[in-house]
């Protein structure tokens, strides 16, 4: 079982794990800050839900089923981008109003300018996912090593 992990440990595999759990971060804050606090009784973005399940899902899956997906690397990983690009901005567009609200000088309550800073920390979360996801797809997954 060790010698199927370290055949699959690549810089790659790591980078999409950890742009995974980053994702996943991002996408509990967004779920909380969705239905709690200002935003109490709300339902959360349907698009946002379900394009960041299928990002987090997907990008563990290839991590361990990179051989069997080979043919499919490159659509595989652009189907990927998409989800969470379009993920990101409509996380955006739903928090948008909030976030711009806080740009007026008043008194606002202290339950907005929560979900305000929440919110950004989501979006924050969801950025750093897109910048590893990004830099892992231009990694080889092969790891070569050369055994002395």
């Amino acid at each position: 079982m060790l010698e199927i992990i370290k055949k699959r440990l690549s810089l790659r595999n790591i980078l999409l794990c950890v742009s995974s759990l980053i994702a996943m971060i991002g996408f509990i804050i967004f779920l909380v800050v969705s239905t709690t606090g200002y935003f109490n009784g709300n339902t959360p973005n349907l698009t946002v839900l379900f394009l960041s399940i299928i990002y987090i899902a997907g990008a563990l899956s290839y991590g361990f089923f990179e051989d069997k997906l080979k043919k499919l690397e490159t659509p595989a990983f652009f189907v990927l981008a998409v989800c969470l690009i379009i993920s990101i901005i409509f996380f955006v567009i739903d928090k948008e109003e909030v976030v711009g609200e806080m740009l007026i000088p008043v008194n606002h309550p202290i339950k907005q300018i929560d979900a305000a800073k929440t919110s950004i920390v989501g979006i924050v979360f969801y950025l750093i996912s897109f910048i590893t996801f990004a830099f892992s797809s231009f990694l080889d997954s092969k790891t070569e090593r050369k055994e002395a």
